[in-house]
C-alpha cells in the first residue's frame, strides 16, 4: 500500500455551538445593555484554564465586568477574543470554548481597554463519526480536454475527483480513512497522517499531480495498490456508489449517483447540508462544469468566524 506524504489540513474554520450547552445567565445579552454603568474598571474569565479531552469537546468562559458605578454584569458577548496559536481553539460569541488542534495557547479576551487572559489546551483530535464529513461533489464524466486537476496535462480518469468536506463543528482525524466505489474490492485511496478542521476540504483526484492553489483545501492523487493498472479513483460514468470508511472500518459518507451527469460534476444540494444530488450547471451562479475545492459558485468553503457566528 502507497500512502501520501504526511499532510496537515490544517486552517482556522468552525460553527455554531453545541445545543447543549447552556450559558449559566441565560443567553448573552445585548452589549449595548452595559452602556448605563460608566467606565469598565476590571475584566475577569470563569475559568482561567479549560482542558478539553479532544476536539470533539467544548467548555464554557463567562467574562465578568466591574464597573465605574459599582456594577459587576456578564461581558461575555463583548469579548475581542486573540489567541497565541490560533491553530489550537475558538472562542464563539456565547463564550463556547471549541477546541481545532492539539496544543496549548493563551486566550485573551478584550472589552473596552481591559483584557483577560484564559489558558487553553487541547489534548488529542476525535476520529470522525458519521455526518461530520460530507461527500460535496463528484466529478466522474471528465470533460474532453479539461486539466481539472490543475496539473498542466490532461489526464483523463486522472481528473476525475471526490470533493469532502468537514461539515461538522469538530476537526477530525483522516489518519487510516478510506475511499472506496462499489467496482473494485480495494480502496480507490488511503488517507496519510492528517486532520480536518471544520469548514476545510480535501479533494482526492483519479491521480496526477494536482495543483490548485486554493486556500484550506487541500487536494491528492489518489494512493492505492493499483500498480500499473492505475483505474485511479474508477468512477463509473454509468452510475456509482462512493464511500468513506473510517480507519476502523466503520462508513462516514456515501454517495450514489446514475448516469444522468454527462461531462460535468454533481453536487449536494443545498451544499454541505444536502441529501440529493444536482448537475452541477444548475446551481445559480455556478462557474461551469465543475469546482474543486470551492461551493459551485466559486466562493470558499464558510470560514470559522462564518460558522462560530463570530
Amino acid at each position: 500500500m502507497r500512502y501520501p506524504p504526511l499532510v496537515a489540513l490544517l486552517a482556522l474554520a468552525g460553527c455554531a455551538a453545541p445545543e447543549d450547552t447552556a450559558h449559566p445567565y441565560g443567553e448573552p445579552g445585548d452589549p449595548n445593555e452595559n452602556d448605563n454603568h460608566g467606565t469598565l474598571e476590571a475584566l475577569s474569565l470563569d475559568p482561567t484554564a479549560v482542558e478539553l479531552p479532544t476536539t470533539r469537546d467544548s467548555a464554557l468562559v463567562v467574562a465578568t465586568g466591574s464597573w465605574s458605578d459599582g456594577a459587576t454584569t456578564d461581558v461575555t458577548a463583548m469579548c475581542a477574543w486573540s489567541f497565541v496559536d490560533y491553530g489550537v481553539a475558538a472562542v464563539d460569541g456565547g463564550g463556547v470554548v471549541y477546541g481545532l488542534g492539539v496544543g496549548a495557547t493563551m486566550a485573551t479576551c478584550q472589552v473596552e481597554e481591559q483584557t483577560a487572559d484564559m489558558e487553553v489546551s487541547v489534548l488529542a483530535v476525535a476520529g470522525p463519526a458519521p455526518g461530520d464529513i460530507v461527500i460535496n461533489e463528484i466529478l466522474a464524466g471528465v470533460p474532453e480536454g479539461d486539466d481539472v486537476n490543475g496539473d498542466g496535462s490532461d489526464g483523463g480518469k486522472q481528473e476525475q475527483f471526490v470533493e469532502l468536506v468537514n461539515a461538522s463543528r469538530f476537526t477530525v482525524e483522516l489518519t487510516g480513512a478510506t475511499l472506496w466505489d462499489s467496482d473494485i474490492a480495494t480502496a480507490r485511496h488511503t488517507f496519510g497522517a492528517g486532520v480536518l478542521l471544520p469548514g476545510d476540504s480535501t479533494v482526492i483526484f483519479g491521480g496526477g499531480q494536482p495543483s490548485l492553489g486554493v486556500q484550506r483545501c487541500v487536494a491528492l492523487g489518489a494512493y492505492n495498490d493499483d500498480g500499473d493498472s492505475s483505474p485511479g479513483l474508477a468512477l463509473d460514468v454509468g452510475g456509482d456508489t462512493v464511500r468513506l470508511l473510517g480507519a476502523e472500518g466503520g462508513e462516514l459518507a456515501v454517495a450514489t449517483y446514475d448516469d444522468s451527469f454527462p461531462e460535468e460534476s454533481l453536487v449536494l444540494d443545498p451544499e454541505l447540508d444536502g441529501t440529493d444530488y444536482i448537475e452541477h450547471t444548475t446551481v445559480p451562479g455556478s462557474v461551469g462544469a465543475y469546482s474543486p475545492c470551492t461551493l459551485a459558485t466559486g466562493e470558499a468553503f464558510p470560514t470559522a468566524e462564518e460558522r462560530l457566528g463570530e
